[in-house]
């Protein structure tokens, strides 16, 4: 089994409930994980609004994702033409609060980040183990993701 996934694996649910932390303390408001939090061999691309963080250090290299469809937004808030700044932001809380969570830092050492990304309707996500699903509110959702991978490095001959 590969050493990443079998790390996620084990701090599966310190990762989703950093996410919960995460958009209740962003938003103010009471969220919920449910069982459908996993660990995939990639980030699914496939949502109406896709905001991606890339973040590393000198041995891995990974990427948050934050992602919603249309008709989950207002749940969170009602300024949609906020949208990019608001998930941009959350991508760079959870990150932060990733760091704190127990046994990433120690596996992974501190990531660090770069600018947020927007993607409307598709993006694609390298191969990298990721932990992903949804944080609810009610019966809408945020879907957050977590991918990580040992650094590659090229040499030129």
């Amino acid at each position: 089994m590969d050493i990443v996934k079998e790390t996620l694996n084990s701090l599966l649910r310190g990762i989703a409930e950093t996410a919960k932390e995460t958009v209740e303390s962003f938003f103010m408001i009471d969220a919920e994980v449910k069982d459908d939090w996993s660990v995939e061999e990639r980030l699914s691309g496939e949502f109406d609004h896709i905001i991606t963080l890339g973040c590393s250090n000198s041995d891995y290299q990974g990427v948050i994702m934050v992602a919603s469809e249309d008709d989950h937004v207002s749940a969170f808030f009602e300024q949609k033409d906020e949208l990019v700044d608001i998930y941009g932001e959350l991508a760079n809380t959870y990150c932060g609060m990733l760091m704190d969570c127990p046994g990433v830092s120690e596996q992974f050492g501190v990531l660090s980040q770069a600018v947020p990304m927007y993607a409307s309707k598709r993006a694609f996500f390298p191969r990298a183990w990721a932990v992903t699903g949804k944080v609810y509110v009610g019966d809408s959702w945020i879907q957050i993701g977590f991918a990580v991978r040992g650094f590659a490095m090229m040499i030129n001959r």
